[in-house]
């Protein structure tokens, strides 16, 4: 009995690796959650097989927001509810690097999640994960077949919403506003306000500070940039304390750092961009990236 099952799953297990090989199965991916989402792209990146992007983003949540369709031979090793750091530790694992590696300036204090990169780079399963799709996060069994699953449920929900509004047009995606984002504004105001640590500044720099080194080793340009927040938050203790980190270990005289733009940027909580405002920041990003960066030096950031 015992033996059967095996064989059984074997065979299910040989039967869906195959499928996965068929270009029909393009469409067979899903993320169920926060930290799967991430390992994801982390996998897609690692195990493409293709040769590396011409530029490779890093950054927090506030870079996942970016709209990447827009960004051509770009790719985004930004991750929900993590740093830069985990981004720059996949990287400097890799054989090959791209041209450009363009780093988030705002979340610099978090440190990279060890739990994440290890995950990644699990001895024992990071050569079958890149043998074998079927073991890896997005190629889940049960996660695929629930997520069309849900797919088919929502959008029959949302029709029979929309035919009882009498809509004809889609609805507008969720936003936060009023009393809910005044609330998460002060929630951040309050965090932004702390004046960071002397000592985790300097350990997040040092740490930054090798991994640039590392990548400019390896023949790797290191562009800066910061994601816009709402102006209240600018001025505050942490950004200043963080843009100035910046200024100092990595002149603007000797690094590329991309402009802020002057305009004022409308965010869901005070820091995320929707997803207007995602893809007005990276029409922004784009054109800068296709000037191959030329800029006034009237524009360059000064501490």
């Amino acid at each position: 009995m015992i033996r059967k099952a095996l064989l059984f799953a074997i065979a299910l297990f040989g039967s869906y690796s195959i499928l996965l090989l068929l270009p029909v199965s393009s469409s067979l991916h899903a993320s169920q959650h926060q930290w799967q989402d991430n390992l994801i792209k982390a996998q897609q990146f690692i195990y493409s097989g293709d040769p590396p992007p011409h530029q490779v983003i890093v950054g927090s949540s506030l870079s996942c927001r970016l709209v990447m369709d827009s960004l051509p031979g770009t790719y985004n090793l930004s991750f929900g509810g993590q740093s830069i750091f985990d981004g720059l530790a996949i990287l400097l694992q890799q054989s090959r690097l791209p041209e450009t590696v363009l780093i988030e300036m705002n979340v610099a204090l978090r440190k990279e999640n060890s739990d994440f990169t290890y995950a990644l780079h699990n001895p024992v399963l990071f050569y079958p994960r890149k043998w074998f799709p079927a073991l890896r996060e997005d190629r889940q069994p049960l996660g695929v077949m629930g997520s069309k699953l849900n797919q088919v449920v929502t959008h029959r929900i949302l029709e029979r919403t929309k035919t009882a509004l009498g809509l004809n047009a889609m609805l507008p995606a969720n936003t936060i506003g009023g009393e809910l984002f005044a609330n998460s504004l002060h929630i951040q105001v309050q965090n932004y306000s702390k004046e960071p640590d002397k000592k985790v500044v300097e350990t997040s720099f040092l740490h930054l500070k090798a991994d640039v080194d590392a990548l400019e080793k390896r023949r790797v340009r290191v562009v800066f940039f910061e994601m816009p927040v709402n102006d209240t938050l600018k001025n505050l203790p942490e950004a200043i304390t963080i843009r100035s980190a910046f200024y100092t270990w990595f002149s603007p005289t000797a690094y590329t750092y991309i402009p802020s733009p002057s305009q004022s940027y409308r965010t869901t909580d005070g820091e995320h961009l929707g997803q207007e405002e995602a893809l007005r920041y990276t029409l922004y990003l784009q054109h800068y990236l296709s000037s191959g960066f030329s800029k006034n030096p009237q524009e360059q950031p000064h501490p």
